[in-house]
């Protein structure tokens, strides 16, 4: 079975999205007669991301006009003399659409919570012109789209889309050598203060994520219940997009929070780890989320997590693994309040229960095999998934 991923990028600049890609494809060539493939668009970092996907090669290709659409012409070229059987295209409203839908091969969508409604209105005009032109129609053409939860897949069936639809998660996995990571020295020991417990939110600097209204309810929550906030701290941990971060850090320093909140830009690999062994909790106020892969991240090692119902994860709340929250100031403070004056056993509880529901519903190796049957079944290769909705 030849598969090819596809998607406007294969570096840390398409966050969640090149995440997800990567170790997909990884476990599927770690798999006996699949055969994988990877394009994408060039960007400043696909240098330095290429040896993220060893022992992958993905190609990338430059890209003529504006980025934001990704125009491509030699991807296009490339996906049409592919040898593949099927394609698995990550994310939409880019170029790669167009080459998925004219590859002349029955491709897999993976729309990554880019069909829900705030995702739709932000930047709305491009994606009304996208969709005119080319992302109605290879949305139309798909041979099945990935849902990764049922929000999702009520957002496919709500624009009109009559596609096949399979529900699989996103994976993650779970992490090898805790203890090692954990006798190292955070990555924020020079910033915070040694002692104190930390809140950590890990992911794209965005203001889809709900950042101006955490660092708002980080100051109410302070103001509120100062004793036990003396004791944590805020790191905001994630690559800028557009200035934004500069926006957080000013709104940070109107409220005098620069002993309390710290900005570490953009960690990777082991520094990451770090990050997330070393944390107490994890926050996740977003607007707007397919599945978040760093949400499962956080529960792989056994955090407590604070997230919204936009983050399409309602197992967590009823597996006892998070506190959910509403995208605003006052329902995050609450949040923040609830977390800060828990007892640490309960914490860790909660920890518990979310690594526990990781092990059971959210690894690789099972991702990876639904995924391979969906393939199988677009190319004609094998029966229809269980997993697949056809209405």
């Amino acid at each position: 079975m030849k598969v090819l991923l596809l998607s406007s990028t294969i570096s840390n600049l398409g966050g969640g999205v090149t995440e997800v890609k990567r170790r997909v494809a990884q476990s599927l060539a770690a798999m006996p007669g699949v055969d994988v493939s990877v394009m994408g668009l060039e960007d400043a970092q696909t240098e330095k991301a290429l040896p993220l996907w060893q022992p992958l090669q993905p190609q990338t290709f430059p890209t003529i006009g504006p980025k934001a659409i990704g125009y491509s012409p030699k991807l296009l070229s490339a996906v049409k003399s592919s040898t593949a059987d099927a394609i698995h295209l990550h994310g939409i409203w880019q170029y790669p659409s167009y080459a998925a839908l004219k590859g002349g091969k029955p491709y897999l969508t993976t729309v990554h919570g880019m069909l829900d409604k705030w995702a739709i209105n932000n930047s709305k005009y491009k994606k009304q012109i996208a969709r005119l032109l080319y992302e109605q129609a290879a949305l139309n053409k798909a041979a099945c789209l990935q849902a990764f939860n049922e929000q999702e897949y009520a957002d496919i069936r709500g624009l009109g889309l009559k596609n096949p639809v399979c529900m699989i998660p996103n994976g993650v996995d779970l992490p090898q050598d805790v203890a090692a990571i954990k006798a190292e020295k955070p990555i924020w020991a020079d910033v915070i203060p040694a002692g104190k417990k930390v809140m950590l939110y890990l992911g794209r600097i965005h203001p889809k994520k709900g950042l101006t209204n955490l660092v708002i309810a980080w100051k109410k929550a302070i103001d509120t219940q100062p004793v036990a906030m003396k004791d944590w701290a805020l790191a905001i941990v994630g690559w800028d997009q557009g200035g934004y971060e500069q926006e957080l850090k000013q709104l940070a320093g109107t409220l005098q929070l620069q002993n309390d909140l710290f900005f570490l830009g953009p960690q990777f690999n082991r520094d990451k780890q770090n990050a997330f062994a070393h944390a107490d909790a994890f926050i996740l106020p977003s607007f707007s989320e397919g599945l978040p892969m760093v949400v499962l991240e956080a529960w792989s090692y056994q955090l407590p997590v604070l997230i919204t119902n936009h983050c399409n994860l309602p197992e967590g709340f009823a597996h006892g693994a998070a506190i959910e929250i509403k995208p605003e100031e006052q329902s995050i403070a609450e949040g923040i309040i609830q977390t800060t004056t828990m007892q640490s056993d309960a914490l860790a509880a909660m920890g518990a229960a979310g690594y526990d529901l990781v092990q059971r519903k959210f690894v690789w190796s099972n991702v990876a095999q639904e995924l391979l049957d969906v393939y199988r079944w677009i190319s004609n290769n094998g029966p229809m998934p269980q997993h697949v909705r056809l209405k």
